[in-house]
């Protein structure tokens, strides 16, 4: 896979060989990743208002809102899981020792916020109906979009029209 792709791959000698797959967090796989969580978060981020607003579609289409809320949220959850296996910087050497990075990513705040996000405050909707506004804690995933639109900020070739859209965006916000 080497580093273009954005995973290494590393090999120790313990009772045998034990691979350890690694994603880069400068690589490209972990930009594309980022990409598809910042898509997972604008989804939660439009449609929460948007239902909440405008409350008469929730009856109409309400298969078609859970189907996509609970794919989002299955985004969020292989997000975690993407994060168990991302590499850090320790002392500038990219660290890959899976140990290591459980116990960097448990400890770090990221891990309860993106934990946070998946509160299964679904179940509220037995009780209190169905409302999204109870989704209101996906938000909180917000970190990755930011990092996300960075990221792309520095990397792209046409840095004032990605603002000007970006400052659009904030704007119909």
């Amino acid at each position: 896979f080497g580093r273009r792709s954005g995973c290494s791959t590393s090999s120790r000698k313990s009772n045998g060989r034990r691979w350890s797959f690694v994603f880069d967090p400068a690589g490209r796989l972990c930009y594309y990743w980022s990409m598809v969580v910042s898509m997972a978060f604008l989804y939660n981020f439009w449609v929460i208002i948007y239902r909440f607003a405008f409350q008469e579609i929730n009856g109409e289409s309400i298969v078609l809102w859970f189907c996509l809320d609970y794919f989002s949220d299955f985004l969020y959850l292989v997000d975690i899981l993407f994060h168990f296996r991302t590499g850090y910087l320790e002392d500038g050497v990219l660290q890959t020792d899976s140990t290591k990075l459980r116990q960097h990513y448990m400890n770090s705040t990221t891990f309860y916020i993106d934990c946070l996000c998946l509160l299964p405050l679904d179940f509220l909707y037995l009780s209190i109906g169905f409302n999204s506004i109870l989704r209101s804690f996906r938000l909180v995933k917000i970190y990755r979009f930011w990092a996300f639109m960075d990221r792309t900020e520095r990397h792209t070739n046409y840095p004032n029209l990605f603002r000007s859209t970006s400052l659009i965006h904030y704007l119909l916000v």
